[in-house]
């Protein structure tokens, strides 16, 4: 579930209304689905990555490089949350 849009907002410097633009974007996208007043984050399919992607990004204005960063950025991030969120028996799992 992410923040309230307010707190989104405050967060990162913004109007309510570009929240509210971005939100929408998401939701046509597929990315966000909403429900009671709250926006859900889908768990999306890597094919739907690939293809959200590939609808915003111009090969003309962004290189391999840059996408490669921006992966790398994530992935670190992604790795840190699953670090935080870990249970005892996923590790065991791991260890396994």
């Amino acid at each position: 579930m992410l923040p309230t849009e307010r707190a989104l907002a405050e967060s990162m410097g913004v109007s309510r209304t570009v929240i509210r633009e971005a939100i929408r974007i998401m939701v046509d996208n597929n990315v966000l689905e909403l429900q009671d007043g709250l926006s859900y984050v889908r768990q999306l399919s890597f094919d739907e990555i690939v293809n959200n992607i590939s609808k915003t990004v111009n090969p003309d204005e962004i290189s391999m490089i840059e996408i490669m960063e921006v992966r790398s950025v994530l992935e670190n991030y992604i790795v840190k949350k699953a670090v935080e969120h870990i249970t005892e028996e996923q590790i065991n799992e791991l260890q396994d």
